[in-house]
Parts: C-alpha cells; structure tokens; sequence
C-alpha cells in the first residue's frame, strides 16, 4: 500500500490523548467490548483508532483518504489551540482567543463531536441503513425503471452494501450543519481546571458529554451542559454567555469531576486516563 495512504486512522487524536497521559507516556484503558481483560496500560498510539475508519472506496477499489487528510490538518491547528487553553487554566489565567483561535476550537470540538464510532452508530445502524436503501430502490423502480441483473446483485451483496455503507458515513462527516456551528458560535467559553489533587478526567470513546435533566436534553436548554475534556486536569464547555465571554471555573470538589466521568463511561465503548485506580472504579460501576 503506498505511504501516501492512512491505514491506521485515530478517531481521537493523538496529540488530545497525550494530555492524558501518566509521567511515563502511558494510559489506563479499559473497554467494555472486552471487560475480562481488566484495566490494561497502553500507548496513545495504539488507543481510539480504527483501520480506514475515514476511508471511502469507490467501485474498482481506489481510496479516497481526503477526509483524513482534513482532521489530521485540523487536529495541527487545534494543538496550538488546546496548548493555549491548557496552559492559561493552570496558571489561573482566561486564553483570550482571537476570533480565528475560536473559530478552530467550535470546528475541532464539533467534528470531535460528531466523528467517533459510538456517535456514528447512533445514525447508522446496519439493519436500518439497509432497508432505508432497499425501499430507495424500490421508489427508484416505481418512479424511473425496473433495477438491472447487476444492480438487484449488489442488493444483495454485503460487501457492496459495506462499501456503500462507509461512503455515506464519510459523505455525512464532510458536511457540517450551519446550524450546530451556529449555536456553537454564539455560545461563550467554559473552562473547568482540577484544584484538588488526585482527581483527573478521562477520555472517552465518545469523548464530548451532555448532562442534563431529564426532559431537558436539547444543547440550547440553559440548565445543560456539554463537556469535553482536552487534558487529565482540563476540560472545555461551551457556555451559556455571550460568545466572546470565558469563563474560569476552578473545581475543588470531587462531585464535579465524577459526573462528568461518569457520563463519559456510561456512553463511551472504552476509556482511558493516567490513573488506573480511577479507570478501575469507573469499570467496575456498570
């Protein structure tokens, strides 16, 4: 295969799950696809990736990693981002962000959003998928023509549903809706940072966590809250100000950092973070 294709392709990046990291480089991960296996260490590189997870393939074969090529683009502008959020929380300090540094951070935190697997499922579901695209077929026949020999074949070939599949996945994530980028705009900067020892966020397969009350769920419901952590000790909302506002929120207590954490495991495949006692506890409260 040639270099210039991603096999290996990170549905979290690296360079978020470096700020997890213990003093050693290493994670403690755990995964509810394989519980018996316990709390194992592991590398960033090895952690949230997928093989051509972003890939789309056309009819003979050939790989179009554009969709790739963006993130990993992105993921490079948002690290200078995530670096000036961090390093202003610990000293205590707002990042003042420019215009266009808020810009990178709505586009990185929406696609974080919206780009992982356990999102992903949500919209589509294999059973689903398939009978939407065979009653497409059969309102194609009953507007415009019967389906040819080949066509009613690749109805009823997995490996060309699989591809088809795959495609419309990565055709929906190169799209992004006006309206969610919208309502991220006009929304103001949250900043939480850990004061209290010990405590320290996780990462999640689904990373990006809502905690609302009950009936109370849509993002533009005051009393919710979104939430991703970009580090053991910061994590980044956004808030219910007006947008060119930051916040400064220092947690000294345990409550805070355990919801989150816990919402983050209740929705996510697996996690991971520098404390192993901390992903133990969390794997052990299903």
């Amino acid at each position: 295969m040639s270099a210039s294709i991603p096999k290996r392709q990170h549905f979290i990046a690296q360079m978020l799950l470096q700020r997890f990291a213990d003093e050693n480089g290493k994670l403690f991960f755990f995964s509810k696809q394989f519980p018996a296996k316990g709390v194992l260490a592991i590398t960033p590189r090895n952690l949230f990736c997928q093989t051509h997870i972003y890939t789309a393939k056309d009819k003979h074969g050939a790989m179009d990693v554009r969709l790739e090529h963006y993130y990993a683009d992105l993921e490079c502008l948002a690290n200078a981002i995530i670096e000036k959020i961090v390093t202003s929380a610990r000293y205590g300090h707002k990042p003042h962000f420019t215009a266009q540094e808020r810009d990178i951070w709505d586009y990185f935190f929406y696609n974080q959003w919206k780009r992982v697997p356990d999102f992903q499922r949500k919209f589509f579901q294999t059973d689903k998928f398939e009978s939407q695209l065979k009653a497409a077929a059969a309102a194609f026949e009953t507007n415009y023509r019967p389906l040819t020999q080949d066509e009613e074949r690749d109805l009823q070939d997995p490996a060309w549903l699989e591809r088809v599949k795959q495609n419309a996945k990565i055709h929906a994530l190169t799209r992004s809706s006006p309206r969610i980028l919208a309502f991220l705009k006009e929304k103001g900067l949250g900043i939480a940072i850990i004061r209290k020892p010990g405590k320290s966020f996780v990462v999640g397969s689904f990373p990006v966590v809502k905690l609302a009350y009950p009936g109370r769920q849509h993002p533009a419901d005051p009393t919710a809250e979104i939430w991703l952590p970009v580090a053991h000790d910061v994590a980044v909302s956004p808030a219910p100000v007006p947008s060119r506002v930051e916040l400064l929120i220092e947690i000294h207590a345990d409550s805070p950092v355990r919801a989150i954490n816990a919402a983050i495991f209740k929705q996510s495949t697996a996690i991971a973070g520098r404390s192993q006692r901390l992903i133990a506890s969390l794997s052990h409260s299903r």
